[in-house]
């Protein structure tokens, strides 16, 4: 099976040669090497993602035959993102048993990358530096995994893409099943780190600080969060999206910046995001509301130049 050009199945290279194994060694390496002085490590695993591609034992572990496959793996929008179409159309040759094939190595990644993690964790205690780290384990972005019988992340704003893991471990600190259902994001992790570690927070930085929920301060909170994807010349162009604890709006944009699909979504009554509500008269103060605070954050938010493919400028906006 291919994915996206990429392989899926099980790989001849044992754990020490994986990619999952190889950083792990490497992290584990550098840790006894500065096990004295301060240190920041990003470790990236670069999975669970095309190539699927995990090592024996791990490859092994799941039966495809007996995988449940996603619960909207069979739903069909009269009207998907344009990308989501795309997608659709690219993957119309895998069958239900090539899509629990993939489950299947898609599970196994998982389990090798925990099994590195948990040897890195091993090597803090070890060296007698677990109650002094903080580990942070998040991804920057989600897969799609058989839902809507897609696979990796096209340009879209469902929480399997966009809505990532997030645990923090700082043993004395972080209690051991805490949890928050705050809206937080990536970009909440850098002034975090320096709260933690004693450093100034730069100024114009966008994030907020976690360390209140973290002692159980939460005080007041942002009551949205939003996230960006996609680029211009990808099907689907860019991807805007904002969400707050009931409803997500999202909104397609091209490399014009000219608005080219809508979508709201009630999480409350809809947790999978199959009915997109943008048309229903009920929802449209909902909708003019959370649009409104996109359109406040797209005016008062600095960018990054996002470039059209083959082009060197950024595209002209308003």
């Amino acid at each position: 099976v291919l994915i996206a050009d990429a392989p899926v199945g099980v790989t001849h290279i044992n754990n020490d040669q994986h990619p999952a194994g190889f950083w792990a060694s490497n992290v584990i390496r550098f840790l006894g090497e500065n096990r004295d002085k301060p240190f920041f490590i990003y470790c990236s695993f670069d999975g669970p993602r095309p190539p699927l591609t995990p090592s024996r034992p791990w490859a092994e572990l799941h039966d495809p035959n007996t995988l449940a496959l996603p619960p909207d793996f069979d739903y069909q929008s009269d009207d998907p993102p344009p990308s989501v179409r795309h997608l659709r159309k690219s993957l119309s040759g895998m069958s239900r048993e090539d899509h629990r094939r993939c489950l299947a190595y898609y599970y196994g990644l998982i389990r090798q990358i925990d099994y590195n993690i948990g040897r890195i964790l091993e090597e803090l205690r070890r060296l007698d530096l677990a109650d002094d780290t903080v580990v942070i384990y998040t991804s920057y972005q989600g897969e799609m995994a058989g839902s809507r019988r897609c696979w990796t992340n096209p340009v879209a704003g469902y929480d399997s893409i966009i809505r990532v893991p997030l645990i923090i471990r700082l043993p004395g600190m972080v209690h051991p099943g805490m949890d928050r259902h705050q809206l937080v994001g990536l970009i909440d992790l850098m002034p975090t780190l320096c709260e933690l570690a004693g450093v100034r927070v730069p100024e114009k930085v966008q994030g907020l600080s976690l360390v209140p929920l973290i002692f159980e301060r939460p005080g007041e909170w942002r009551e949205v969060v939003f996230t960006e994807t996609g680029c211009a010349g990808r099907p689907g162009g860019i991807c805007r999206t904002v969400r707050n604890a009931d409803h997500k709006y999202v909104q397609y944009k091209n490399s014009s910046n000219e608005e080219i699909f809508e979508e709201l979504f009630d999480l409350r009554e809809d947790p999978r995001e199959t009915i997109n509500q943008i048309n229903d008269p009920y929802y449209t103060d909902v909708v003019a509301r959370l649009k409104g605070e996109i359109e406040w954050w797209e005016i008062n938010t600095d960018h990054a130049p996002m470039y059209p493919v083959g082009e060197n400028k950024p595209p002209v906006r308003p």
